[in-house]
């Protein structure tokens, strides 16, 4: 019995040791929005945040996140089109634990049958993980 006892002592301080990587990812967006205003410089809070997204126009993509351990390298947009699942993603380097970061050049080509959309973001590491989804609504005009 002591020997077993022993044996499952070892197990579990070589699982604490070895086993118990802190690799899960915990990232999180706190806000994410549309812009025709140029971010640099400038707080998330700050910035003139458009919900009305007019066809092939171009806006900046923002996104204001927190990433303790620095590994966001994507920000992915979800959203359903014609009944189709579609992603777009965007690749980020991770500079700071609190950042902001954008994309300029952004548009959306609007066809006929869209109107409202509901958009769902997420980070992304470098092994796939993915943050809880933030959900960001807009209306797209032709």
């Amino acid at each position: 019995m002591k020997k077993f006892i022993k044996c499952l002592m070892v197990l579990v301080l070589s699982l604490c040791f070895f086993g118990c990587k802190n690799d899960f990812f915990d990232a999180t967006i706190s806000g994410v929005c549309y812009t025709s205003q140029n971010p640099y410089g400038l707080h998330f809070e700050d910035l003139e945040q458009v919900s009305d997204i007019q066809n092939g126009v171009n806006y900046y993509l923002v996104a204001d996140f927190n990433q303790p351990n620095m590994d966001a390298v994507k920000l992915i947009l979800r959203y359903y089109s014609n009944g189709t699942v579609r992603e777009s993603q965007y690749t980020m380097t991770p500079e700071y634990e609190q950042q902001i970061t954008w994309w300029s050049n952004v548009h959306w080509d609007v066809g006929s049958y869209e109107y409202n959309k509901e958009l769902t973001f997420y980070l992304e590491d470098g092994n796939g993980n993915r943050s809880n989804p933030y959900t960001l609504h807009v209306n797209l005009w032709p």
